[in-house]
């Protein structure tokens, strides 16, 4: 990878983590049936929600996106819970998506192109135009 293009990976990567983004208070935190966090928070349908997950002092990650809806609602991830304490949910404008993974390609244009995309896993394969 060129200079540049790890610049620019750098910047992108600090704009998705520092900008754009509102910090969603967590109303409810709780564990389902299969281990897993649900946590409950007030969303709005023009914003999608990242949910990182603090895995130790030094290791946090994205690992969960969820489209708003308004009211409560409920974003989760796939792992064993965590206390709540460890976990950060992020609010982003869906008209100026973000790209958390530095792909170049916003992370709702990966969302709705899910598996082939994630937001959370750089692409090798553009999203077709349908």
């Amino acid at each position: 990878m060129s200079q540049k293009s790890t610049l620019l990976l750098f910047f992108v990567g600090l704009f998705h983590a520092g900008f754009g983004q509102d910090i969603v208070p967590i109303e409810n935190h709780s564990v389902n049936a299969l281990g897993q966090v649900q946590l409950s928070i007030q969303g709005d349908a023009d914003k999608y929600y990242i949910l990182e997950a603090q895995h130790s002092p030094a290791f946090e990650w994205a690992s969960s996106m969820a489209m708003g809806v308004e009211g409560t609602m409920v974003i989760s991830e796939p792992g064993a819970a965590y206390p709540e304490d460890q976990y950060t949910v992020r609010a982003y404008d869906v008209a100026t998506p973000g790209d958390l993974d530095g792909d170049l390609i916003d992370d709702v244009a990966e969302f709705q192109n899910m598996p082939t995309n994630a937001p959370s896993t750089a692409s090798t394969q553009p999203i077709s135009a349908s």
